[in-house]
């Protein structure tokens, strides 16, 4: 078993892959209570283009999602969810672009609910009434989607940056995508990608490397997995300096209207740092100019323009790098013009040393103080799987973000791709 540690954070973690390929990843907490289990499958919403054996297979677009879904049906109609509350554990799921991660966090019975997590997601015990069923569900989770502020103003602004990329579909897939899914396309999916060398297993908390090694080989133990050669379809699209829409918008049953404003990150910024410091570096930034402690967050809500709601996210999906600023504001428009005018205003001279390092302490100071917390942990450790990203090498790192880096990055903000997505009341 291999020991990484990272003596500035004084973190330890064991990695073992498997004979089957199953990469184990084990942090020791001697103090914890809980034991935080994260299962990420290397396979998620964006990737519906595959090849087998040399064989191009098309799936519909939500299939990843579907398949998560019902990988909690066990046999005899028996819900997985309940049996793990059942043996005392809190148990969940989630699809993302690249991954489909499931995970569990207990205080005791970590055998029981570490064999059940492996069984789940290394076998498909379902029917076509199964399959039906799932699909009626998930039916009712789109048009939720559909009916939500919140999730139209992401998808409208999204929706303007780009065209006919995997960032303008929803994970769930479209009411007409996934009626064009059966059990033949999700069993062919799983055997493609649920397999031991597709997987990471991490686990955070009190426990003993060896005993829980030994119990997940005694687990694999006679499985038998595909051993197809897959390949994935990547999307390429060449970077545009310009948004798809300049503006766009919508009306929707909601009481103040919702606004989003939206810009790309030009990619040679990205292609210079990994995800992890990319997220920093930005946040950084953005923070400067419109952070509750900037000057600019005081006067937009001294002018009404924004509600104690507005913030701003850090996008980054292979080529597609782009941040988001979203608010409920009485003066829409006029919020608009001011953040256009601020976005506009930056350069590499606007922010000074001392206000660079106020903002890189607060940044480091928040990361640091997530070591204390297994929950945030383990899911930083799963947010990161197959991308090459060492977590806790990156959490050393941070401390190597200078202000050279904040000017680099700064370059790369593409003002000529600024674009906003308004939700008006219906009146």
């Amino acid at each position: 078993m291999l020991l990484k540690e990272y003596k500035k954070i004084e973190e330890k973690m064991y990695v073992e892959k498997l004979k089957n390929g199953l990469t184990v990843k084990i942090v020791p907490k001697k103090h914890a209570k809980k034991k935080h289990v994260y299962l990420c499958v290397n396979y998620g919403a964006k990737n519906t283009d595959f090849y087998i054996n040399e064989k191009r297979i098309n799936t519909p677009y939500g299939t990843a999602h579907f398949l998560e879904h019902l990988m909690f049906q066990m046999e005899n109609k028996v819900d997985a969810m309940e049996v793990f509350s059942k043996q005392g554990a809190s148990a969940n799921a989630y699809t993302c672009y690249d991954n489909t991660v499931y995970y569990f966090s207990t205080v005791s019975n970590l055998e029981k609910n570490l064999n059940l997590l492996l069984n789940l997601t290394q076998s498909l015990d379902c029917s076509e009434n199964d399959v039906e069923e799932e699909r009626g569900i998930i039916t009712e989770e789109i048009k939720m989607d559909l009916d939500s502020p919140e999730d139209n103003l992401i998808t409208g602004i999204a929706n303007n940056l780009f065209n006919e990329t995997y960032i303008n579909n929803e994970i769930a897939g479209t009411i007409e995508s996934i009626k064009m899914i059966d059990i033949s396309i999700l069993k062919q999916v799983f055997n493609a990608f649920y397999r031991p060398d597709n997987m990471e297993l991490i686990i955070v908390g009190n426990v003993e490397k060896e005993k829980v090694l030994e119990l997940i080989n005694k687990n694999q133990l006679g499985k038998s997995f595909s051993n197809q050669n897959i390949s994935k379809v990547e999307e390429k699209k060449d970077y545009i300096s310009f948004p798809y829409k300049e503006k766009d918008s919508k009306i929707m049953e909601i009481v103040t209207p919702k606004v989003a404003i939206a810009l790309k990150i030009k990619p040679d910024f990205a292609k210079a740092v990994d995800e992890f410091i990319f997220k920093k570096v930005y946040r950084i930034i953005f923070s400067h100019y419109f952070s509750a402690t900037s000057d600019n967050w005081q006067e937009m809500l001294d002018l009404e323009l924004v509600s104690k709601d507005f913030d701003f996210s850090i996008y980054t999906h292979d080529n597609y790098n782009f941040i988001i600023f979203e608010t409920s504001s009485n003066k829409p428009l006029d919020f608009i013009s001011y953040l256009y005018n601020k976005i506009n205003g930056i350069n590499i001279e606007g922010i000074d040393e001392e206000s660079f390092f106020v903002y890189k302490r607060v940044i480091v100071g928040t990361e640091i103080r997530g070591l204390g917390s297994i929950a945030n942990i383990s899911s930083s450790l799963a947010e990161n799987c197959f991308k090459e990203i060492d977590y806790f090498e990156n959490l050393e790192k941070l401390e190597k973000i200078d202000l050279e880096i904040i000017k680099s990055a700064i370059k790369s903000i593409d003002k000529n791709t600024l674009t906003n997505f308004i939700i008006y009341p219906k009146i």
